[in-house]
C-alpha cells in the first residue's frame, strides 16, 4: 500500500451508504498521484479525499457517474494537481472548500498547476 501511486476504483450497486463506508475505509496513501472513481453512489466524498494536505501529491483526478453526489470536496487547493475530470454527476450542486475562513481562502490560488480541466 505504501508504493502504491494509482488507485482506480469502479462501484457496481450497493447502496449510498455502503459505498460511502467502503470508500472511507479504502484510504490510500499519501503518495498516491492518479485516482480515479467511477460509478460511486454516495452523496459526499471521504474524508480522505477532502484532506489537500494528505493528498498533495495527487496529480490527476477522474471522477464519473456519481449520480446521487450533492457536493465534491475542495479539490481546487490540491498543489499538483493537472488534470480533473468530472462527467456524469447530474446532482452536483457544488464543490466546497473545506474551510470557511476568508483569510485562508485568498491566500493558496485555487488550481495552481491545472492543465486540463474535463466536465
Amino acid at each position: 500500500k505504501q508504493k502504491l501511486t494509482e488507485l482506480k476504483i469502479e462501484f457496481v450497486g450497493g447502496s449510498s451508504g455502503d459505498n460511502e463506508m467502503l470508500l472511507e475505509g479504502f484510504q490510500p496513501n499519501a503518495n498516491l498521484r492518479e485516482l480515479w472513481i467511477y460509478g460511486y453512489r454516495g452523496e459526499r466524498v471521504p474524508s480522505w479525499i477532502d484532506d489537500n494536505d494528505y493528498l498533495s501529491n495527487l496529480k490527476e483526478i477522474q471522477i464519473w457517474k456519481w449520480e446521487t453526489c450533492v457536493c465534491l470536496g475542495s479539490f481546487g487547493r490540491l498543489p499538483r494537481l493537472e488534470l480533473l475530470e468530472i462527467a456524469d454527476l447530474p446532482n452536483l450542486e457544488y464543490i466546497e472548500s473545506s474551510t470557511t475562513d476568508p483569510n485562508a481562502l485568498s491566500a493558496a490560488p485555487l488550481l495552481p498547476s491545472l492543465e486540463v480541466l474535463r466536465l
